[in-house]
């Protein structure tokens, strides 16, 4: 899976621009949220738009070409090379994918460490590998072990040891916070 295959998938998931009062991110757009990436240079075309076509400026957002290159820039850099996603695709491509989905949709290292703690659960009590510190930092160490837990576990186990952190952390937020139930369609998001 390339860079730009994960971006498309998860782009229409994602969708375009949102400020609703039960986000906790707030005021977002293609995923990018104001409130944790309030510098991204985006948001200098979405304020034009909303300024010049105040009601139907979605419309404007969602066929600015500049503005769609720098969200796949910014997912580019911010994502997919900073967290090593390119690594990880070069030995599964559905697993490159669900980390960049998850990465997008959280916004942090939880998908990360995420990643190193399924390493870890697979390892059976380190008879097959090590374990490796679960710091959301996935470097060398982190794609070494990940080559040993394939030649142990298949692609659809990992998947699925994955999903489960992410459908367990929206159950969490969801019972930690009732206004976002709103948002019960993450669920949908697990399969990805």
């Amino acid at each position: 899976m390339s860079f730009s295959e994960a971006f498309e998938d998860t782009m229409r998931i994602e969708g375009s621009y949102s400020n609703r009062e039960d986000d906790r991110g707030g005021e977002t757009f293609a995923g990018i949220t104001r409130k944790w990436f309030g510098g991204w240079k985006g948001w200098n075309i979405v304020d034009y738009h909303k300024k010049e076509h105040r009601t139907n400026f979605v419309h404007y957002l969602d066929n600015d070409t500049e503005l769609a290159e720098l969200v796949k820039q910014f997912y580019l850099e911010e994502i997919w090379l900073m967290h090593r996603i390119d690594d990880v695709n070069s030995y599964s491509p559905k697993i490159a994918g669900k980390l960049f989905d998850q990465m997008v949709n959280f916004g942090d290292k939880r998908p990360s460490k995420w990643f190193q703690r399924t390493l870890n659960i697979l390892n059976r009590n380190q008879k097959n590998y090590p374990d490796i510190i679960d710091d959301g930092n996935i470097g060398p160490k982190t794609i070494k072990t990940f080559q040993l837990a394939l030649k142990t576990n298949p692609i659809k186990r990992i998947m699925n040891v994955l999903r489960s952190f992410q459908g367990w952390e929206y159950i969490r937020i969801m019972e930690g916070d009732p206004t976002q139930e709103a948002n019960i369609g993450w669920m949908d998001r697990i399969e990805l």
